[in-house]
């Protein structure tokens, strides 16, 4: 069997897939972005608080059975979603985005998702997405999602100990997961702090570590294959 591999070009707005001997086909292309709306009143509502569909831009992604998903740079109107989901088998050739779960869960309340960044999938079927917030009165939080159902399983809000609960003394960027002795680890960068917070799933619990001994602040992560035991 043919591996297939897949991947986004966000600056061309291009999705393209590549078997292990035919190189690459684009699959998707946009002259722009779009989302599904749920009415033509919220498009308007939209429009006239200054949404422009130049303004979707991709930041992460992450894929789960025929689902494609992306975390988009927040927009001025902070009531529209920073994180969609498109098919994967999509008969058109420019599928237009879907906020996940739903509208209603996107919004300027701190309950709701405020800006999103990155995204995992582990291998029990959860999406992880990093929320960092856009208010000081709203704690940055780590949305687990079930994808089986897309329910809501665990919301993680940060204590002042882990991450910084001011927005402008925080910036939560990266998303790493790690499964050790049967527990998720969830590992993200805070560029800002110059520090690496780590989560664990079982204990429900987060800290930080300081890297400013590191001399540059880091600004990615990624975890090494595990070698044999």
């Amino acid at each position: 069997m043919r591996q297939i591999f897949g991947f986004i070009m966000l600056l061309g707005a291009s999705v393209s897939v590549a078997s292990a001997t035919d190189g690459f086909t684009t699959v998707y292309e946009w002259n722009k972005m779009d989302f599904n709306w749920p009415s033509e009143e919220r498009m308007v509502e939209a429009v006239k608080n200054g949404f422009v569909p130049e303004e979707i831009l991709p930041r992460f992604m992450a894929v789960f059975g025929e689902r494609l998903f992306l975390s988009l740079v927040p927009f001025k109107d902070a009531s529209l979603s920073s994180l969609v989901w498109l098919p994967t088998n999509a008969t058109s050739t420019s599928p237009k985005l879907n906020p996940f779960p739903s509208w209603e869960m996107h919004g300027t309340a701190c309950d709701k998702m405020q800006e999103v960044r990155g995204l995992k999938v582990d291998s029990d079927g959860r999406l992880w997405a990093l929320d960092d917030g856009r208010r000081d009165d709203c704690l940055p939080k780590l949305w687990i999602f079930d994808l089986t159902n897309n329910s809501v399983s665990l919301v993680h809000q940060f204590s002042e100990d882990a991450v910084s609960h001011s927005y402008e003394s925080r910036w939560l960027h990266d998303l790493e997961l790690d499964q050790w002795n049967g527990d998720w680890l969830a590992y993200i960068l805070d560029i800002r702090a110059e520090a690496l917070v780590v989560f664990n799933l079982d204990e429900n619990k987060s800290w930080r570590v300081e890297t400013q001994e590191q001399g540059k602040p880091l600004y990615t992560i990624a975890l090494s294959p595990k070698g044999n035991e």
